[in-house]
């Protein structure tokens, strides 16, 4: 984060190169609005159908108020299901599948490099738990969100989101079932699908392909959905110098969480300026950071395989002069007075942080490991991950009339990971 490079360096557009998933959603190409089950509608992998238990049953749970929306989320569009409380038995459920009824040559052939990466957030109001066995006609048990994957033998892999605390993973009676319980709160979402298809007892990996992909909401709740893939990782690349690698991995996991901490010493600031007039408690704030980063940093260096040879001390200086000029682009025009305004800059800073160091862990682990296809998924999922916090926090100001004045946070995203991307490649063995 040295400079605001206007080129995007070499160690991201390299990406760029890696052969597409065979089954890419982003929901792009799907127009703006409100879906009811029985609904099909185009998106970028063509047809897609809302379903819900309530359409299927009208004369005894009536008109069903469930929606599946496409909205607008960081500049991009993005799947959001919704199931609202209906009085009555009836399952208050939501769901989206794409499969072999809407389209009888739908297939994504899987093997053994075969990933599956996404973007998913949601709530579910009062979710009741599950433990033991799993009885329910269609798994998995319980109040959940989930997505749920069918191979062409009729093996069922069920990825758990959203639930309730006390959920347990289920223990079904037959062997053509697995669910796996994920991060909550996680957002971004990496899994080797054929590994995963692998646990289940009746899983055939010669020939497998997945002929149905569900997104589901079950009983009340929110989600969404965006960057689904599904296909081969582009592989590893060739194997770096073990010492080199390993100084440039712990270079940029330090460099990651002193970006971070030092994003969150300005959100702490920006939040009530006015308490720390000299910016004697800002100071002492990133004085922390520095002082677990830079001990970090020069042990790194002592390798003499390092490519960075900078003191820690000199690192630490440029890093907080380039935060220092985000902060002023975040600030721009607003009203410290205005309590609303600063909690607003408060949390767009915190955003930043959260963006900087999950993309210094993404360098991390790709100097230790290279492998293009991994590095694009997790690019995309952590901007992804970004622009939904920061709309929010955008959204959520107006809505107490707040007006963002700030610079648009999607190019102080950009420019933030051409300044890391340009590091990451220094610092690459």
């Amino acid at each position: 984060m040295r400079s605001r490079l206007r080129a995007l360096p070499l160690f991201w557009t390299a990406v760029l190169a890696v052969p597409a998933a065979a089954f890419e959603e982003g929901w792009e190409s799907a127009p703006i609005g409100t879906h009811r089950p029985k609904d099909e509608f185009s998106a970028d992998e063509k047809k897609w159908r809302v379903g819900d238990t309530i359409s299927n049953f009208p004369e005894d749970c009536g008109v069903s108020p469930h929606t599946a929306e496409i909205v607008s989320s960081g500049g991009n569009k993005a799947l959001r299901l919704t199931s609202v409380v209906v009085d009555g038995d009836c399952a208050d459920n939501i769901w989206v599948v794409r499969n072999r009824v809407l389209d009888q040559r739908f297939s994504i052939p899987i093997g053994p490099s075969s990933m599956t990466s996404f973007f998913e957030e949601g709530s579910l109001i009062d979710p009741v738990g599950h433990s033991g066995s799993c009885n329910a006609l269609v798994p998995p048990c319980g109040d959940t969100v989930s997505l749920k994957l069918v191979d062409n033998r009729g093996n069922l892999l069920v990825y758990i989101l959203q639930r309730a605390p006390d959920r347990e993973e289920a223990d079904p009676d037959h062997a053509n079932y697995r669910e796996i319980q994920l991060d909550p709160d996680a957002g971004v979402y990496e899994r080797n699908v054929f590994e995963d298809f692998s646990t289940i007892a009746n899983f055939v990996g010669s020939g497998a392909e997945i002929v149905s992909v569900t997104f589901t909401v079950q009983e009340w709740g929110t989600a969404t959905l965006d960057q689904l893939s599904i296909g081969e990782s582009g592989g590893p690349g060739p194997k770096p110098d073990g010492a080199a690698a390993a100084c440039a991995a712990a270079h940029l996991k330090a460099a990651g969480g002193l970006v971070k901490g030092g994003f969150g010493c300005l959100g702490k600031f920006a939040k009530d300026p006015a308490k720390d007039p000299l910016g004697a408690r800002l100071d002492a704030c990133q004085g922390k950071a520095e002082t677990k980063f830079v001990p970090a940093w020069d042990k790194a260096t002592q390798n003499a395989a390092c490519t960075l040879e900078e003191p820690g001390t000199d690192v630490a200086t440029d890093f907080f002069a380039s935060m220092d000029e985000l902060y002023t682009a975040d600030v721009n025009g607003w009203d410290p007075g205005n309590r609303g305004d600063r909690s607003l800059r408060s949390a767009l800073l915190k955003a930043f942080g959260g963006l900087g160091g999950s993309a210094f862990s993404v360098c991390s682990k790709n100097a230790k490991k290279p492998d293009p296809g991994a590095l694009q998924r997790a690019i995309e999922t952590t901007l992804r991950k970004f622009s939904s916090a920061a709309d929010k926090s955008i959204a959520s100001a107006l809505r107490k009339g707040v007006v963002y004045t700030g610079e648009n946070t999607t190019e102080l995203a950009v420019e933030v990971m051409i300044a890391i991307g340009t590091f990451c490649e220094e610092a690459s063995p």
